[in-house]
């Protein structure tokens, strides 16, 4: 469907910040500082020290807690996992060799990685408009629903010879889609998504903005995490649906 994936090994954070015991005051205000409250042990990459309190107890690392390198930065399996841990162990080869927080969806490969999608999700759904309809179509579209704005702003766009539904949003072209072939495609969710990647939002939202603390809200990633699910179902749905209609 999508080929070039992004891994987690793509946005981990490989500088491991070990447990140190000649360090434990720095070591509980790092945590504090963040709202963790794990540090990986320096001598056995299968335990971590877990912060309780003023101290730390040496831990093993639980499945649960794992993640492999390799593994899509959304693969529907993390989002449960970052709710119930909000910093997880990477693995390669049995080996750790970085953790991720959550708040890491936020770093610039995963803008760069998702804006590449929507400009793939845009392409397929031209291609497949352009397979029965005309430009046409979305002008009595517009006029049907009475959206004289849209109608007024593509012919301020439109330019000689251009391919078809090349001056449309993403949002006529999936509301035409859905009004035509019935597809039940996300609007509202994937439309805010593309805003926040093209006007380059943060993705992930930090709980106060004032504050010189690294804490994250886990309900920005969450809402995030599923509008990125729900783009990529489109993208299978409208890919599925144009190679049906090309074996026509």
């Amino acid at each position: 469907m999508y080929e070039n994936l992004l891994r987690i090994s793509d946005i981990q954070t490989n500088e491991i910040l070990y447990y140190n015991e000649q360090f434990k005051k720095e070591c509980l205000a790092f945590c504090e500082k963040r709202n963790i409250d794990c540090l990986p042990a320096i001598t056995d990459h299968t335990c971590y020290y877990r912060r309780e309190k003023d101290d730390f107890q040496l831990k093993q690392i639980p499945e649960s807690q794992k993640v492999a390198g390799s593994l899509h930065v959304f693969d529907p399996s993390l989002k449960e996992k970052f709710s119930k841990h909000h910093v997880l162990f990477v693995f390669t080869h049995n080996e750790l060799t970085g953790i991720i927080h959550f708040a890491d969806y936020g770093r610039d490969p995963v803008s760069l990685y998702l804006y590449s999608v929507f400009f793939e999700y845009e392409k397929s759904l031209r291609q497949l408009l352009s397979h029965k309809y005309k430009d046409k179509d979305m002008i009595d579209f517009f006029i049907s629903n009475g959206w004289e704005t849209n109608k007024k702003q593509y012919n301020d766009r439109k330019k000689p010879n251009s391919p078809p539904f090349e001056h449309f949003s993403l949002k006529n072209l999936v509301q035409l889609l859905n009004h035509k072939e019935k597809m039940e495609l996300e609007v509202k969710e994937v439309y805010d998504l593309r805003n926040q990647i093209m006007h380059n939002n943060e993705l992930v939202n930090q709980r106060d903005i004032n504050s010189d603390d690294y804490i994250y809200e886990i309900s920005s990633f969450e809402e995030f995490f599923h509008r990125v699910e729900l783009l990529f179902q489109d993208l299978k749905r409208v890919k599925s649906r144009f190679r049906f209609l090309s074996e026509q």
